[in-house]
């Protein structure tokens, strides 16, 4: 916004939010594909037991734990967004 007044020039930031922000809540599928585990900072992730020259592919889950009516933007590396 830009207000003008005699003697200058002001530039105002103006920000508003409607309800609460998105919460984030990150999940990686468990190893034997019996459900979701939620994550923790500092806790390192597991793949489990990963023999040489293999492939374990599991999932990550990333939900809107916050109000629902709020949405969030996530941008993959592949530059597409969600």
């Amino acid at each position: 916004m830009l207000i003008s007044k005699l003697g200058g020039t002001k530039f105002l930031t103006v920000v508003a939010t409607a309800g609460s922000y998105p919460k984030a809540l990150i999940e990686f599928e468990k190893v034997d594909g019996s459900g979701w585990t939620a994550y923790q900072p500092g806790v390192p992730f597991s793949f489990g037991t990963v023999f040489q020259q293999t492939t374990r592919t599991l999932k990550m889950r990333l939900t809107n734990f916050g109000n629902p009516s709020v949405y969030y933007n996530m941008f993959c590396s592949n530059g597409r967004r969600y």
